[in-house]
């Protein structure tokens, strides 16, 4: 694969990036509890982690918004 700059929004639209951080936030809330217990990841991570792609989401779903 090629290093070439990009830029994404140019390849993605927003809707696509806002499904696609949807199903990943989707799967964190699924999984990680799970993790947590396992030992893999702590709560607090895993809480942090969840809170980052909340973030990620909105600030996708503000973007559009002011377009």
């Amino acid at each position: 694969m090629s290093k070439k700059q990009i830029n994404p929004t140019e390849f993605y639209p927003i809707d696509e990036q806002i499904t696609c951080a949807e199903r990943e936030l989707t799967g964190r809330k699924r999984n990680y509890p799970a993790m947590v217990e396992r030992g893999e990841i702590t709560e607090g991570t895993a809480f942090r982690e969840i809170e980052l792609m909340e973030a990620i989401l909105g600030t996708l779903k503000k973007a559009k918004s002011a377009w």
